[in-house]
């Protein structure tokens, strides 16, 4: 059976604690920062003006898939009859 036995205290212990404090607090103080960003990141992709000029990609996109198929059907249709 094993017991573990602490080994010889040293004198910075009481500043090690503060020091994680302060790490601790650090962290915290990040946290809440990370949360504020990704709260106005949320609030600029869902506005008005980002949904439109999503879905004004997404219809452009459409359009030239649209075009890259009708480009290559007629091509191949041509390339056939040859």
């Amino acid at each position: 059976m094993c017991v573990f036995t602490p080994g010889p205290q040293s004198e910075t212990s009481e500043d090690d604690r503060r020091e994680s404090a302060v790490e601790y607090e650090g962290v915290m103080d990040t946290e809440w920062q990370r949360g504020r960003r990704l709260k106005k990141l949320h609030q600029l992709l869902t506005s008005k003006q980002a949904t439109v000029d999503q879905t004004r990609y997404v219809h452009h996109t459409y359009l030239i898939l649209f075009i890259i198929l009708a480009v290559h059907t007629i091509l191949f249709g041509v390339r056939s009859w040859v």
